[in-house]
């Protein structure tokens, strides 16, 4: 399972919204109409390794593992 939390991006930095819960990143996947758009690669965020933007336009960082 991949995980993955909803954030938000002020002041280009990334903050978690408050009371969200750690999801399954295949799980909002299947939910959604269209692919997510790979904003970056992050650093400093661990375990979350990559910041996703959906249709909806919300983000949400995931931990994905390494290939």
């Amino acid at each position: 399972m991949a995980r993955c939390i909803m954030v938000f991006r002020s002041g280009g930095h990334y903050h978690r919204i408050p009371e969200t819960e750690i999801e399954d990143w295949e799980e909002v996947i299947e939910g959604i109409d269209g692919e997510p758009e790979l904003i970056e690669r992050l650093t400093g965020w661990e375990p979350y390794t990559h910041a996703f933007r959906l249709p909806d336009a919300s983000v949400y960082m995931v931990a994905l593992e390494a290939e």
